[in-house]
Order: C-alpha cells, then structure tokens, then sequence
C-alpha cells in the first residue's frame, strides 16, 4: 500500500491545527508535557514506549488490511482497494 489515510506531519499543518483549534491545541501540549515528564520513568523511557506501542498499533491495523485483502481475492478475486 502506497497511500495514507493520515496527512504527512509538517509544520504547516501543525499551524493549521493551531489556528483551527487553540484551546484543543493547547490543551495537547499541555496533556503531552504531563505524560513525558521525568517520574518514575524518564522522558527518554516513555518517549520509547509510545513509538513501541504506535509501530505495534499501526502493524495491528496494517495485517487487517491485509487480511480485507485476502478475503476480497479469495471470495471475489479482486483486490479490495
């Protein structure tokens, strides 16, 4: 699959959101500050776990594609997308 459901991260977008949205914005970074601040696990330790969890996450939703997939092939013999 060469395509993404989701927009590239940029900065741009990211002055968009805040436009859009200030307080919700703000209240993200707030939130984001919160979680990630050295406590029992360091910044670094919880930085690490959340990109272990987003791969495992996305690795989740990209073998239910694959098995839409699958299932389209074999029940109609085309490719779902």
């Amino acid at each position: 699959m060469t395509h993404s459901i989701y927009p590239k991260p940029s900065k741009e977008l990211a002055e968009r959101r805040q436009a859009l949205a200030p307080e919700i914005d703000a209240a993200f970074h707030r939130l984001s500050d919160v979680v990630f601040r050295d406590a029992a696990l360091s910044r670094k330790t919880k930085q690490l776990t959340a990109v272990a969890v987003a791969h495992a996450g996305a690795a989740f939703a990209h073998s239910l594609l694959a098995l839409e997939t699958l299932n389209a092939i074999a029940t109609t013999g085309k490719d779902a997308a």
